[in-house]
């Protein structure tokens, strides 16, 4: 005997609904002067997790973090400051890593960010680490060579000229470089050149209402003995190098022969580790906490720094725990008085950095 059973034809067609449609909306807040505002988005019944994505090149290239959470919503915050305006996409897929049958959900949005006019000014420049002018030791005279070439025409601009131990302001003394089409501009002692004296460091800044383009920069800090020159070539910084974490200076300390002094500009407001440690151990000698108002310049010896006297093999670190700084050292030998002026170079790190450059 045959047996019919009846099967309401829907079921034939349409597979039975394990979890309700996706749906996610994604909006941004509108971003601060520097750069702050957050992202926020439903929660999606059935998913456990979030792909979080974030470009500047519509995902050519794409930051990933996943977002977990519960909740009627999710948000993130974000803080990108730019020194010019940029735009960055975000999207946000809803995901389940447990559950194969979940069928996930997209949205996206893109967000301007303004750029900061403060941060603008701070970083539009590139420094010069150590420029100064007058007696040095042992009879020397401590002067700084300088030379300007502008490869491209027009460019124009200051040497600001800032004295160790002051905020660094851009209304400090400066003198006025032009390059109407590509040269040279020579200046054997910089600072005598600008009539002043003393040590400190040197910005080199574009004109408002240029282009921005800076002339580059071949630095020499020496000694004359009245017998000869003792010096070393260095180069600029740019100073968005150092507006990325971590930012600091560490060195071995050298010979007894040799004397060492740091510099440390402060980008920002910053409180700074200072530390020095045994090398063989790694165990802390001396440490101390130094905040420094933004701006701020300070060239000192090691000695000074630590509170004692270091010996040679120990190791000096300087790093900055809140906020940014430009940070180097200098070793220079004490019979002959020949200086050498050493900055880290800044390692590229591959995430989205807190500035355009």
């Amino acid at each position: 005997m045959r047996r019919m059973i009846l099967v309401p034809l829907a079921l034939l067609f349409l597979a039975p609904a394990l979890h309700a449609a996706c749906s996610l909306n994604l909006t941004a807040t509108a971003p601060t002067i520097d750069g702050k505002y957050t992202l926020t988005w439903n929660a999606v019944p059935g998913a456990n997790v979030y792909k979080f994505e974030e470009s500047t090149d519509d995902f050519n290239n794409v930051h990933v973090e996943p977002i977990g959470g519960d909740g009627p919503t999710l948000a993130v915050p974000i803080s990108h400051q730019t020194i010019r305006e940029r735009s960055y996409q975000y999207r946000v897929t809803a995901q389940n890593d447990r559950d194969s049958s979940f069928v996930g959900c997209t949205a996206t949005t893109a967000v301007t960010v303004p750029a900061d006019p403060e941060l603008k000014r701070v970083l539009s420049r590139s420094i010069v680490a150590v420029a100064g002018s007058g007696p040095g030791a042992n009879g020397a005279y401590f002067k700084t060579y300088l030379k300007l070439i502008g490869y491209t025409s027009p460019i124009s601009g200051r040497l600001i000229f800032h004295q160790a131990g002051r905020i660094a302001r851009d209304t400090d003394p400066s003198i006025h470089y032009s390059f109407i089409e590509p040269g040279v501009v020579e200046y054997d002692d910089v600072v005598a050149a600008m009539g002043l004296s003393g040590v400190g460091m040197i910005d080199i800044v574009a004109d408002e209402g240029t282009d921005g383009h800076l002339p580059i920069a071949q630095v020499r800090a020496y000694n004359d003995n009245g017998k000869g020159t003792f010096g070393s070539f260095f180069r600029d910084v740019m100073a968005t190098e150092w507006y990325r974490p971590p930012t600091g200076d560490n060195f071995i300390i050298p010979p007894e022969r040799f004397r060492s002094n740091v510099g440390i500009r402060a980008l920002t407001d910053a409180r700074i580790l200072i530390m020095l440690s045994d090398a063989a151990t790694g165990h802390a000698i001396a440490s101390r906490e130094v905040e420094l108002p933004a701006g701020f310049i300070t060239l000192d010896s090691v000695d000074a720094l630590v509170g004692m006297h270091a010996l040679p093999g120990q190791i000096f670190v300087a790093n900055a725990m809140t906020g940014h700084i430009f940070a180097f050292h200098t070793v220079t030998e004490n019979v002959t008085n020949d200086p050498d002026v050493q900055i880290l170079t800044r390692a590229v790190i591959q995430h989205f950095p807190d500035y355009v450059e």
